[in-house]
Formats: C-alpha cells, structure tokens, sequence
C-alpha cells in the first residue's frame, strides 16, 4: 500500500517506531484496538483529539507534530497575532 510520508500516520509510525514500541503495545497504551492503530497509521482513520494527547503523551512528541508535521516553535503567527499594539 502506497504510504504518504508526511501525513498524520505516516508521522505516528515513526515516533511508534523511534519508541521502540509495536502497534499492538502503542494501541494498549491509548486504550484502543490494534486495528484502530493500523488504520491511523494507514490514514484510514484520523485519531479522535483525545486520542490524539495521548499518543502525544506516550510518544513524547507534541499534538502539533503529529498533525501538522512541524513544531509550536517553527509556527509564525498570522499576520498580526499576538502582536502588543501601543
């Protein structure tokens, strides 16, 4: 099967993988099926929020990683948010 490699599963495979851990002991650890955890991996099925902080949690890496593929740090605010106006 063709994977995408800049994809939520794609990205959800490699910290599991960089974790040392199977898809059947990430899946225990979130509490779902070890089908659930392939069909994230495969894209088939995106992880509900809540399962997605605690595949953050268990995997060390943050929620915006995992969806967006890039870290808090390396976001640039829209154009003017955040920004103090005197």
């Amino acid at each position: 099967a063709y994977m995408q490699t800049n994809s939520v599963g794609a990205r959800l495979s490699r910290a599991r993988a960089s974790n040392g851990l199977t898809q059947a002991q990430l899946a225990a650890v979130v509490g779902v099926a070890i089908t659930t955890m392939s069909r994230w991996e495969t894209d088939a099925m995106a992880p509900s929020l809540e399962h997605l902080e605690k595949l953050s949690d268990a995997l060390s890496v943050s929620i915006d990683w995992l969806v967006r593929g890039v870290h808090v740090s390396t976001v640039t605010p829209a154009d003017g948010a955040g920004e103090v106006r005197s």
